[in-house]
């Protein structure tokens, strides 16, 4: 395994090969497949080379998931760990990917450092459970080996060498020292892949009422590796997020005989104070003569706070206008049907305001794409600032602008709201490809307005709403506020 430094990227967008060989590359030999035909012809060929596969799902042809199958097949999913690459969130899909053997699941947008820290983790303890299962073959063999005895002396009797030790006084064989050998081998094989093991493992005894944890378990929480009498305890909802708790006692209290498993993320406190977050894998067990008997539960704990961290500061870029840095339509679309539930809980209402900045190509063009940017950013800034924090305030693209204001749906306080600001003189911060007379400038929008969830109960019935009114404030003259009216409601 020490001389297998070839990875192979699987996939049949060029831009993502390119992105994980620029990632990878410095470690690594690359070979690269477009297809999945491709990539088998290409792992029997340098089979011997490969320290892993970065494998899409999505391929014309032949998907990721026959690759796996053929994979399985050959015993080829053994000496190599398999990294699934997919845009896809569903569980089923990971979970499916996890069942047929691959090692992790890599999403995009790729974040080049995780998958290069998640990569060296995964081939590093392949390299090193190939050398521990090479040395207990080596001692294997040696224990079948028939002892040579050793030839008595002069005057000596034949006496077997053995290792004198507690199995002699006990009356048991003694252990050779090739066993001994074999035995810590064995030991320090199970603390070196514990150590490398993300999982903290726990598991239920409902008969003995008892609950065990695992070494490195007890060891980030402080907690005995056994508990006696575990249903009198106090249960552990101070450890938890109380909303994430109250779900997840819902959902345990819901597995049976036909549902066993369940699975979801939670932060969980720490004797030091923080929070990480951990993905809960829960999984009961029944008796099979009597199904309705839950005879306990095992579960792992895995520490995914460092994901969450990447994936959280990836998805806000992802949802965040870079040049203005406010929402853009996917965050602004998220963050909508959040305050939509959240309305729908409680009767709360809306308003959707569309407005765009009048003759803003005019402006670009004639003063510059410099210019323009610098109008875009100093309209977001003032925009934003005279909506709340909740409110969302985004950019859709070009000059186009989305506010919702939440529990606000009165026609008359929108009217005072917005109105002053059709009319607006924006600072504009001096810069050497500005000229003087540029600091100040006067600029007017057009808005329409619609409302939740009188014009519509969707983001975009009622974005199309405020998007007709936008336009009728456009044919009245420009640089004022228009609502929506009944005949839109077709719409």
């Amino acid at each position: 395994m020490s001389e297998r430094q070839t990875l192979l990227i699987v996939d049949d967008q060029e831009i993502n090969r390119v992105i994980l060989r620029e990632a990878l590359s410095k470690s690594y030999q690359i070979i690269e497949a477009a297809d999945g035909n491709e990539a088998l012809q290409m792992m029997g060929t340098y089979y011997a080379q490969l320290a892993g596969v970065l494998l899409d799902v999505v391929m014309p042809e032949m998907d990721g998931f026959e690759v796996l199958c053929s994979m399985k097949e050959r015993g080829w999913l053994r000496t190599m760990p398999v990294f699934l690459i997919t845009a896809e969130t569903d569980t089923q899909v990971l979970v499916k990917g996890f069942e047929f053997g691959v090692m992790d699941v890599i999403t995009k947008p790729f974040c080049p450092e995780l998958v290069k820290k998640r990569v060296d983790n995964m081939v590093e303890l392949y390299r090193r459970r190939f050398e521990l299962e090479a040395l207990v073959r080596e001692q294997t063999i040696r224990l079948r080996q028939p002892r040579k005895s050793r030839q008595p002396g002069v005057g000596s009797q034949s006496e077997p060498v053995t290792a004198r030790g507690e199995g002699q006084a006990n009356g048991s064989a003694p252990m050779s020292e090739e066993a001994q050998l074999l035995f810590e081998l064995e030991k320090e094989r199970y603390q070196v892949v514990s150590e490398f093991a993300e999982d903290l493992i726990f598991s239920y005894n409902a008969l003995f009422d008892s609950m065990e944890l695992s070494e490195k378990f007890c060891r980030i929480f402080r907690v005995p590796a056994y508990l006696r009498d575990y249903s009198r305890q106090e249960a552990p909802a101070q450890l938890f997020v109380p909303e994430e708790y109250r779900a997840l006692t819902e959902r345990f209290q819901q597995l049976s005989w036909a549902d066993q498993e369940m699975e979801m993320d939670v932060r969980l406190k720490l004797p030091d104070g923080t929070m990480p977050w951990f993905h809960l894998v829960l999984r009961t067990l029944w008796s099979s003569r009597d199904r309705s008997r839950e005879l306990g539960y095992v579960g792992k704990l895995t520490n995914i706070n460092r994901i969450k961290r990447e994936a959280d500061k990836w998805q806000q870029r992802a949802n965040t206008d870079p040049l203005t840095q406010l929402n853009n339509r996917a965050g602004a679309h998220l963050r909508f049907e959040q305050m939509l539930r959240e309305c729908a809980q409680r009767g709360g209402k809306m308003t959707v305001v569309f407005l765009d900045i009048d003759h803003f190509k005019q402006l670009n063009d004639t003063m510059g794409h410099a210019m323009g940017d610098a109008i875009l950013v100093a309209f977001s800034q003032n925009i934003r600032r005279q909506f709340r924090p909740t409110d969302i305030v985004a950019r859709f693209g070009g000059d186009e602008f989305l506010v919702v204001m939440r529990d606000t749906g009165d026609r008359e306080f929108a009217r005072r709201k917005l109105e002053p600001l059709c009319h607006q003189t924006l600072e504009i911060p001096l810069g050497e490809h500005l000229p003087s007379f540029f600091n100040r400038i006067s600029v007017s929008s057009s808005m329409g307005v619609a409302f939740y969830p009188e014009d519509g109960q969707e983001f975009d019935a009622l974005l199309r709403k405020a998007d007709s009114a936008l336009y009728d404030s456009k044919r009245a003259g420009r640089g004022q506020v228009s609502f929506c009216r009944e005949e839109m409601m077709a719409y």
